[in-house]
């Protein structure tokens, strides 16, 4: 709490962030890029919680950890297709 209610920046700005940044993870599951997009906003919103600009500190470390568990997850599936002939090259 700021003394003589100042305006300023509070805890919550950040908060949103780290919401973003957990739905982000979640949905990695099913895009690959936005695993990694959670994963990098996770780790920001860890280091704002731990500077006190957010409070919601536990939703951005489950964020980094999902977002790294599917983009491992994504470049697996990615390498396995690969190696199974799935996917298909580009050039003609």
């Amino acid at each position: 709490m700021r003394p003589y209610g100042g305006f300023g920046r509070n805890a919550t700005e950040k908060n949103t962030f780290n919401n973003w940044a957990l739905g982000l993870a979640i949905f990695g599951i099913c895009c690959f890029p936005t695993a990694i997009a959670g994963a990098i906003m996770g780790y920001q919103g860890k280091q704002a919680a731990e500077q006190g600009r957010a409070t919601n500190g536990g939703v951005a470390q489950a964020a980094f950890l999902i977002g790294i568990i599917f983009a491992v997850l994504g470049i697996l599936g990615f390498f396995s297709q690969m190696s199974a002939g799935e996917v298909s090259s580009v050039s003609g």
